[in-house]
């Protein structure tokens, strides 16, 4: 949501001052997917595997950070770290997932489902979508895409079961 907001805001206020900054923001946030599940994936791996299997799964990982971004930087130039750091979190993940070992391929594909086909960030990825698409067209206003990305936020925060059950009060027997 913060894409569509940003660039409006980066138009709106700065004449577009902002704009190649504000084109690596998807890179950046696609490389949130990855992160969200590598926590999670590392523990496995650490009871699964043993701490030499995630010790040589995240040097596998650094390398292909490194090795990435001197190619992209290479390549692309300066955009070219975002791209890296987009594409090399999957590689990590990738990493992660072998050391789990064949067993755990279950596991990996049920914590994959449960990060990425949430109804939250479904929610979140077409609203935003939808919002960036009018707001990049000058179909909406900074003000009026604000509000539409408030109102997906709080759309997708309201399809998150774990907030939902924090947020509404048990009923008391009384």
């Amino acid at each position: 949501m913060l894409l569509a907001a940003i660039s409006q805001a980066d138009r709106a206020l700065f004449n577009g001052k902002w704009q190649v900054a504000t084109a690596l923001l998807p890179l950046l946030f696609f490389r949130l997917l990855p992160g969200m599940s590598t926590t999670p994936l590392g523990i496995l791996v650490m009871v699964q595997s043993g701490s030499r299997a995630y010790a040589r799964a995240s040097v596998q990982w650094t390398v292909a950070e490194v090795v990435g971004a001197v190619v992209m930087i290479a390549i692309m130039g300066p955009t070219g770290l975002a791209w890296s750091m987009s594409l090399c979190g999957w590689i990590g993940f990738a990493a992660l997932a072998r050391a789990a070992g064949p067993r755990p391929n279950r596991v990996v594909q049920k914590l994959l489902a449960e990060i990425t086909l949430r109804p939250s960030l479904l929610c979140a990825a077409i609203g935003a979508a939808a919002v960036h698409y009018f707001s990049a067209r000058n179909i909406l206003s900074l003000y009026a895409t604000g509000l539409m990305s408030v109102a997906v936020l709080l759309a997708s925060l309201a399809l998150e079961p774990t907030l939902r059950k924090m947020l509404v009060p048990h009923a008391h027997p009384g």
